[in-house]
This record gives structure tokens, C-alpha cells and sequence, in this order.
């Protein structure tokens, strides 16, 4: 570990380990977006479209 200006400290790791917690940060955030929309779809707050309303929003 390097002393930084203000305190401030520098970790230096290999750009794979770095990719590593970069993918478990983004999986992280997208568990809990999916946690987030299966709670609201548990109280009532979901949407329900038939496949041609789909089809149809494509357009």
C-alpha cells in the first residue's frame, strides 16, 4: 500500500482480479434489481401483457 495526497490509499491487483470484482459487483446490482421486482410483483405492482401486446410495443 502507497500513501496517498489526502490520505488517500492505492491497492494495486491484477487486471483479472479487478474483472473478478467488477463481475461480482454487476451481479450483485442485478440480484437486487430482480429481489426489487419480485417484491413489487408480490404486492400487486405487476404488469401483465398478452404476446401480441408485446409484438405490438415492438413496432
Amino acid at each position: 500500500m502507497n500513501s496517498r495526497p489526502h490520505n488517500q490509499n492505492l491497492i494495486v491487483i491484477s487486471e483479472a482480479e479487478h474483472c473478478e470484482l467488477e463481475k461480482s459487483r454487476r451481479n450483485a446490482e442485478y440480484l437486487a434489481k430482480l429481489e426489487h421486482s419480485m417484491q413489487q410483483f408480490k404486492e400487486g405492482k405487476g404488469v401483465v401483457k398478452t404476446m401480441d401486446e408485446l409484438l405490438n410495443m415492438e413496432k
